[in-house]
């Protein structure tokens, strides 16, 4: 199972047309292919006008097949031709969940709705991915889950830049957020984990993602 990843790069003055016809138009189109939905955002922090999609796929190569598929469509072609003048940058990367990830093929439901997604890129020294990933498994995810903390994805980047993990945060209230990291800091098993993992890390990221309207994410 992959994720596919998707960032897209709008014009200003033109982000909140081209969700609009994302969830009118494109993603229907996408699901009647095949395309499993995970979530739909747009970036509050870092690089703005930004549309990020969460697509779930059996493999590489079941994904080009059904984009393939769904290139020939009439009805995606038409659609292509009116949004992509509003795009200037696309990205992608394909993510592959841990074993302790939340959502696999499926994200997880919630009866609320989030305020915000925070979402965390880490890259790391060439060789450490599978150390540092396990020791956040046995040695981190115990002390968000005592801290409340809500984790609803964990992966590692299969294509894209490599040696990064990617992990994401559901926050119902921001200020649940730097209550629940003020804790951590404080907390002895947290400092323990930091020493075991910390000197793996080359750089960390993090931007707030806001889910759509029609985002299966909430």
């Amino acid at each position: 199972m992959v994720i596919d990843e998707r960032c897209y790069t709008i014009l200003p003055d033109q982000i909140a047309t081209y969700v609009a016809n994302c969830g009118a138009v494109a993603q229907p189109i996408e699901q009647c292919y095949g395309g499993r939905l995970v979530g739909t955002f747009t970036t509050a922090t870092a690089t703005l006008n930004q549309y990020v999609h969460l697509w779930a796929w059996e493999d590489a190569r079941e994904r080009e097949q059904v984009r393939a598929r769904r290139d020939a469509d009439p009805a995606w072609i038409a659609y292509a031709a009116g949004s992509r003048p509003r795009a200037v940058h696309q990205e992608s990367r394909l993510l592959v969940p841990t074993d302790f990830s939340p959502t696999q093929t499926t994200a997880p439901r919630f009866a609320d709705r989030a305020m915000a997604f925070e979402e965390r890129t880490y890259t790391l020294h060439p060789g450490t991915l599978a150390a540092f990933v396990a020791t956040y498994r046995d040695r981190a995810v115990p002390v968000y889950r005592a801290l409340g903390c809500v984790m609803v994805g964990y992966f590692t980047v299969d294509i894209g830049t490599l040696s990064q993990v990617v992990f994401i945060n559901r926050w119902v209230r921001l200020n649940e957020r730097h209550d629940a990291y003020r804790r951590a800091a404080a907390s002895a098993d947290w400092q323990d984990y930091l020493a075991a993992n910390r000197d793996r890390i080359v750089q960390q990221e993090s931007r707030f993602l806001l889910p759509t309207d029609f985002s299966p994410l909430t």
